[in-house]
């Protein structure tokens, strides 16, 4: 066998044994010890967590000459996965999961992360407040693409609610709940907005004002 002359190295999964010898001596019992290299779990930048937008997730392992494995479906990452070439557009609500593999070595642990996109919450124009006459409420969400559902007699708004298609009038005292939605995406947040209509006759103003008379 070889003779051990200076530090081994060792950069792959190995079972080393050792034995020592010496003329005219019996040899010394045979030692062994088992060397497992494993990769290092890969990282996602951006961390996981909620977003109003989609992303692009780079992943990234400190294991050299390490190739990283991905899956979207919340499968468990394999040598058959997707392999990583470039950030990976997260662009609906997904369970992201990666693992690192080299020749030779064990693949790393699995690194999970989920990611949420979340649609806007949709806005009100004129904003909720109080008014002496009706009022035509538009609605809008920054989502491209999100639909927006409402009521108006106080219950929390579902994907059954009426659709918003244009704007909406309040003539009475009137509390306006709204939710917008996306495929893919987490509904919004509710919006909620008081509108009080007063009714009242705008005060008549003299023109010109008396105070310019002079």
């Amino acid at each position: 066998s070889p003779m051990y002359a200076t530090a081994i190295t060792i950069d792959a999964n190995t079972n080393l044994k050792l034995k020592a010898f010496k003329t005219g001596w019996n040899a010394s019992p045979t030692v062994s010890a088992a060397y497992i290299m494993k990769a290092v779990a890969p990282n996602f930048t951006p961390n996981p967590g909620t977003f109003f937008d989609d992303q692009y997730v780079a992943i990234t392992t400190t294991t050299p000459e390490a190739e990283i494995r991905y899956t979207k479906d919340g499968g468990e990452p394999s040598l058959s996965s997707a392999l990583y070439t470039g950030p990976v557009l997260i662009d609906g609500t997904t369970t992201l999961k990666a693992r690192a593999f080299r020749d030779g070595w064990t693949g790393s642990n699995v690194t999970t992360g989920t990611y949420t996109i979340k649609v806007n919450a949709p806005t009100f124009n004129p904003p909720q407040g109080s008014y002496s006459g009706p009022q035509y409420i538009a609605m809008a969400s920054a989502t491209p693409g999100a639909e927006i559902r409402y009521t108006l007699n106080g219950s929390t708004p579902t994907q059954n609610s009426t659709v918003y298609t244009a704007p909406v009038l309040v003539s009475t005292n009137s509390v306006i709940q709204a939710i917008a939605f996306k495929p893919g995406l987490t509904p919004s947040s509710i919006s909620v907005g008081n509108f009080l209509i007063t009714n009242t006759v705008a005060t008549p103003v003299f023109n010109p004002s008396p105070d310019s008379l002079y």
